[in-house]
């Protein structure tokens, strides 16, 4: 999120995507990479593992350097209208990383109940989709009993909805680029 996030009024910087140091976790993902925060793991996704942005990502220890680097056009793989269509899965995949490994943060995150908002009510996009993200991974953690299975069931058709979506729009894109 950039920043820390609230639920019920209580503030959580473990929700942050950008924080490394305040809370000390670190995930690996099922390609064997280990991340620091979710933000370092999605900025590499946009480049050739190997090159020297990914490298540049894999080095800073400061979200915000991770951010700035993922902005780098260079070496980019992921880029343009295909990224948007699997931007929010690569967010999800390294946030359900890091919630599924770390118990601390995992209890953390299944204490919490309603909304997960951005701590300054940003409205951009992912201020809304890292409160879906985080919402849909503690109804995915929490024991079988437990979960609401129609919210749950809900926020997975918001993100298929989304990706599909943006692969829409790809096809589009294509079409008009070949006019």
């Amino acid at each position: 999120m950039g920043g820390p996030s609230k639920c019920a009024g209580k503030i959580y910087s473990q929700f942050d995507n950008y924080h490394v140091r305040s809370w000390p976790v670190s995930f690996t993902t099922p390609d064997g990479y280990t991340w620091s925060s979710p933000e370092q793991c999605y900025q590499a996704q946009r480049f050739i593992p190997g090159s020297a942005n990914w490298k540049a990502v894999r080095d800073t220890t400061s979200g915000t350097l991770q951010w700035q680097t993922g902005q780098k056009r260079k070496d980019r793989v992921n880029d343009g209208v295909d990224w948007y269509a699997k931007r929010v899965d690569v967010m999800y995949e390294a946030n359900l990383a890091k919630y599924t490994q770390n118990e601390a943060v995992r209890e953390v995150l299944l204490s919490t109940k309603g909304p997960i908002v951005p701590l300054d009510d940003g409205k951009g996009f992912w201020a809304t989709w890292n409160g879906r993200i985080l919402a849909r991974i503690r109804e995915e953690l929490k024991p079988e009993g437990e979960r609401d299975e129609e919210v749950l069931a809900a926020l997975v058709k918001l993100f298929d909805q989304h990706r599909e979506a943006e692969q829409q729009q790809l096809v589009v894109t294509l079409k008009t680029a070949k006019k």
